[in-house]
């Protein structure tokens, strides 16, 4: 008896060159689309900071003007031409000595007397800043009315 040698064909268990560079090139592009979102998350986190800064800067403002006596000269209505419109930045009534708070916002706030009814106050506080790269004007503004008890 003969004994019989059998050869096994080689098999192709591998990934050819072409699939590799295929696969790499699709991993490349969604590298590049997480790391767009990442930059714009970067930039949305920033801006997030500076609103968050902003707001707390004028309700804070505001929760200390309230707290006041309502003739205090910090509540004086003392440009009266922005009485129509209290988010006028240029006449204002108040503007805080420490600006540049943090060296980047500017706190102001106008006051207009008998606003809305006689005997009340409405003040508005506003915080404007510069943003980003472009240096783009920004605000937040907090209205509220004050009653003399």
């Amino acid at each position: 008896m003969q004994a019989e040698i059998k050869t096994k064909k080689p098999t192709n268990g591998g990934f050819s060159l072409l699939e590799v560079m295929i696969a790499m090139a699709i991993l490349a592009v969604g590298l590049l689309a997480i790391a767009g979102m990442q930059i714009i998350a970067i930039r949305s986190n920033a801006q997030s900071r500076e609103v968050t800064e902003a707001i707390t800067l004028a309700t804070r403002h505001l929760d200390y003007l309230k707290s006041l006596p309502y003739n205090d000269p910090a509540l004086d209505d003392t440009e009266e031409t922005n009485n129509d419109n209290l988010t006028d930045t240029e006449n204002v009534d108040h503007s805080d000595p420490n600006n540049p708070i943090n060296g980047k916002y500017n706190r102001i706030w106008n006051v207009a007397d008998s606003t809305p009814n006689p005997n009340t106050k409405t003040v508005m506080v506003i915080v404007s800043w510069l943003s980003g790269p472009n240096q783009i004007s920004k605000q937040v503004q907090f209205p509220t009315v004050i009653c003399n008890p």
